[in-house]
């Protein structure tokens, strides 16, 4: 999807990437859940939340593209929790 993002480095020890919202920035446009769905979720007001924390391998890809894709920057992948 975001072909041109630049890519991070979120393992420097090797681990895993976690997955986080501030879900008080969040306007509900449900970019994040389309494009990572299994990660991401939506509330019954369609407030986006993280129902994978620990983001599995094999979605690593959609979950940098829903981050980058954010429209209002409140996802954050990280090594750490």
């Amino acid at each position: 999807m975001f072909k041109n993002a630049k890519r991070r480095s979120y393992y420097p020890r090797g681990d895993f990437m976690n997955a986080f919202i501030d879900q008080d920035g969040c306007i509900a446009c449900g970019q994040c859940y389309s494009i990572c769905p299994e990660v991401f979720g939506a509330g019954e007001n369609g407030i986006a939340f993280v129902s994978r924390k620990q983001v599995p391998k094999a979605q690593e890809e959609d979950a940098l593209n829903a981050e980058q894709g954010c429209p209002t920057s409140v996802i954050s992948l990280s090594d750490t929790e």
